[in-house]
């Protein structure tokens, strides 16, 4: 608000400078006498202009390439957090298998955890790597990381070896180009930024839904050691094509890229952000994770089932990311972030908990996919608005450095929940819920504390 009404400020001083000047000629003119034009000293605020520049750039890119790059991330999304997301059916045959040795339940959904955690863990050397070396280098690093990972965890006989592939190899691989790719789609829009971060974030439905219905199928047909095997290759000759075709506009809008930047913690908003993101984390691993493992435990699905499941999430996650980014451009990033957050904590507690059937689990997965994972279509749009374009890399470096720690426990705190209820799911279900419910009243709080930091100023003249 108080940049607006600078830059309006400044328009209209200039407005009446230009009106002066035209004044002072038809006084010439008319009398072919020269007088002297009136002396205006004019306090004009230092970051008008800069402003005023950063607007126009930001609505000439206002598509164009930019659309090109919301399909490379689009493609990247869905062949990094999609494949992470079809875990849930891997998470599944480990459960009931049990073939590496010294492994356990407990295990499998650790590993699941750390394979989000060290994506979050590696963010703020990525971005100090994307600064010195730019985003294509930082990009194609995480492409090396994920395919060597996921080859590896594909001869897996051990658990720690599952560790190392599944988790940590493909964690760091995918936060390379995590923060590589976060960065790219809101640099090219303005007006249309909650649309294209929305349809650039439903690729992880997308590769969520399909790998979550092959996965499954690959498994009974090739065995586990050739499904990841698979997923290797696939994933790694897409994304080696996008990284390649994206561009960025750093050199118009000149952003920061630091390895940590503790100066964000100062700021109010950044700390309720930080709020949002982080119960937001909590409520949506859980989710993920342990749905599938519902469907198996209570309902006894069997594989193909299950796998239907992990789809109507991913199914839901595709229909609710780009509509969701399409309202909060109409309705207000914060708006739209606070109520999809309080309806994902809303649906966990009444419908999951009755959820005693295959076709009302299928009902609540869609709807969970829409709502819970609304958070990846708007995290980006939020930021930028709240922190600015220009702290925008180190804002979510420092971010997802932050949810670390969620994403690293919370499949573990569900698993325990079921594990010391003797099976029942009330308090993990209960968990997701109030996670969510949080989220958004910390969501809530932060468009409060936006709209009331935000005062209407306007510069005196004289």
């Amino acid at each position: 608000m108080l940049q607006s009404v600078q830059t309006t400020t400044f328009f209209s001083i200039s407005t009446l400078m230009t009106a002066a000047g035209m004044m002072s000629k038809s006084i010439k003119s008319s009398s072919g006498e020269s007088a002297p034009a009136p002396k205006v000293d004019v306090a004009v605020p230092t970051d008008a202009l800069s402003i005023q520049e950063e607007s126009s750039q930001e609505i000439m890119h206002d598509g164009g390439y930019g659309w090109v790059c919301v399909f490379a991330v689009f493609m990247l999304n869905a062949h990094t957090w999609g494949i992470s997301t079809s875990y849930s059916v891997f998470l599944a045959h480990y459960s009931q298998t049990s073939t590496l040795q010294g492994a356990s339940s407990l295990h499998y959904a650790f590993v699941g955890g750390l394979r989000f955690s060290q994506a979050f863990m590696i963010s703020p050397l990525a971005t100090k790597v994307m600064g010195h070396f730019g985003p294509r280098v930082c990009l194609l690093a995480g492409v090396a990381l994920q395919t060597s990972s996921l080859l590896g965890a594909s001869f897996a006989t051990h658990i720690w070896h599952l560790y190392l592939g599944q988790a940590l190899g493909f964690g760091w691989g995918v936060g390379f180009i995590l923060i590589a790719s976060q960065n790219v789609v809101p640099q090219w829009f303005h007006r249309r930024r909650g649309l294209a971060t929305g349809l650039a974030a439903v690729g992880t439905g997308a590769g969520g839904l399909l790998y979550a219905m092959v996965a499954g199928q690959m498994i009974q047909q090739m065995g586990v050691g050739w499904a990841i095997r698979v997923l290797a290759i696939v994933s790694s000759v897409v994304n080696t094509a996008c990284s390649i075709t994206v561009r960025t506009c750093d050199k118009v809008i000149h952003p920061k890229y630091s390895l940590f930047n503790f100066d964000l913690f100062r700021q109010r908003r950044y700390l309720l952000l930080l709020g949002f993101s982080f119960f937001s984390m909590l409520g949506e691993i859980v989710i993920l994770t342990q749905i599938p493992d519902y469907g198996a435990a209570v309902l006894e699905l069997q594989g193909t089932q299950i796998s239907v499941i992990g789809a109507m999430v991913a199914l839901g996650q595709i229909l609710g990311r780009s509509s969701i980014g399409l309202a909060s451009d109409h309705f207000g990033h914060l708006n739209i972030a606070a109520l999809v957050t309080f309806l994902a904590g809303l649906w966990s507690l009444a419908v999951w908990r009755p959820a005693s059937s295959y076709g009302l689990l299928i009902f609540f997965s869609l709807f969970i996919g829409a709502f819970a994972g609304a958070f990846w279509s708007i995290i980006a749009p939020v930021t930028a608005e709240v922190m600015t374009l220009q702290l925008l890399p180190d804002s979510l470096s420092m971010m997802f450095l932050f949810l670390v720690l969620p994403t690293t426990f919370s499949p573990v705190i569900g698993m325990t929940l079921v594990t010391t209820a003797d099976g029942s799911y009330l308090g993990t279900q209960v968990f997701a819920g109030c996670s969510f419910i949080v989220a958004a009243t910390f969501c809530w709080a932060l468009r409060m504390s936006k709209v009331g930091q935000d005062p209407i100023i306007v510069p005196t003249l004289g």
